[in-house]
């Protein structure tokens, strides 16, 4: 029996309810019943991980951007399984596994997942204190922003060898705008610059909702890059597998953002800047960069190496299926129950 605690943002947990399903073969459970001991009273309890229990062992998938260990989850649990975790952590936390990156997926139709968030609201009861609205809008986003895992696998593209396409939402947080923004801004400016098409942008959120008061600076800083609105998904996914390549840089809390994996799961030639979490296996299929100018270097390489650029292609999607996908990040989780 696999019982999932529905007390969890399913847009996150979408990827890991479907791995656990393909891998044993069975349909999860919601119910509270076997999480009492876990409490969900605010936004970061709700955001923090989905709680599973597979045959009388205890997960937790931390899918939290941030480093921090929940000692409480960690405590109840027999392997606690962390997107972002740091290698000292690994070496003090006998119990942590580092599980790399997974991205939102659609699961089910529309309005079996209305009617599902429905139900798994209810089954919260007296246990949660996340208003209704915002937790059905989780569900909501799951089929709204997000699409099957078949369409990101699927080598339905061929590769332009003269087209970028990026896009990616301008983060109102002071480190992510130091940090992500500028990057991902310099990868849009030297791709113009050597004469690529460049196609996409940088989306401006009006209502943003972060740090940054003068939000509004965003519209001369990056204004060369600007788009208002995001992408419709399915243009996201095809122009992202024609573009010659894709760019990677840390996220929120420099964590390892849904980006990397949709990436290697298309298997793209990906220019990464270093990263800064820990990942399930040593990954040699990025080209690692650390400044404008060798972003410069590395597109030129892969537009001009056809031959470098496939195999960086061919290495991504063979690390995507042997560490990252669904089903190979919940094997790697029961392995290490049986341990």
């Amino acid at each position: 029996m696999i019982f999932v605690d529905p007390r969890i943002r399913f847009n996150y947990a979408t990827y890991y309810i479907k791995g656990i399903e393909e891998v044993t073969g069975q349909q999860v459970q919601f119910t509270v019943e076997p999480f009492q001991e876990i409490t969900c009273k605010n936004i970061a309890e709700y955001f923090s991980g989905v709680p599973i229990v597979v045959d009388d062992k205890k997960i937790f998938i931390d899918y939290c951007d941030y480093d921090y260990i929940l000692d409480d989850r960690y405590n109840w649990c027999d392997v606690y399984a962390k997107v972002n975790c740091t290698a000292q952590q690994l070496q003090e936390r006998p119990k942590l596994l580092a599980i790399g990156p997974g991205f939102g997926i659609q699961l089910y139709s529309p309005i079996k997942t209305i009617v599902k968030g429905w139900k798994n609201y209810r089954l919260c009861d007296s246990h949660f204190g996340i208003p209704f609205k915002r937790y059905l809008g989780d569900y909501i986003y799951s089929f709204v922003r997000r699409r099957r895992i078949e369409q990101y696998e699927k080598r339905d593209e061929i590769v332009n060898g003269n087209y970028i396409f990026h896009v990616s939402i301008l983060w109102n947080k002071r480190l992510q705008d130091q940090t992500t923004n500028a990057q991902r801004a310099a990868f849009l400016k030297v791709s113009k610059e050597i004469g690529m098409h460049v196609d996409g942008g940088l989306v401006y959120l009006e209502k943003s909702g972060g740090e940054i008061k003068n939000y509004s600076k965003y519209k001369s800083k990056y204004k060369e890059f600007l788009i208002s609105k995001r992408i419709n998904p399915d243009v996201y996914i095809k122009k992202t597998k024609r573009s010659l390549c894709a760019f990677n840089a840390p996220s929120v809390g420099l964590c390892h953002g849904w980006k990397l994996a949709e990436y290697l799961c298309m298997g793209k030639a990906i220019i990464s800047v270093p990263l800064t979490r820990e990942l399930p296996a040593p990954i040699h299929c990025l080209h690692i960069v650390h400044s404008p100018s060798e972003i410069k270097l590395a597109i030129v390489d892969l537009k001009t190496d056809e031959k470098y650029r496939m195999q960086l292609e061919k290495d991504s999607l063979l690390y995507y299926k042997e560490h990252l996908s669904p089903t190979a990040v919940i094997e790697n989780i029961l392995n290490h129950c049986s341990t």
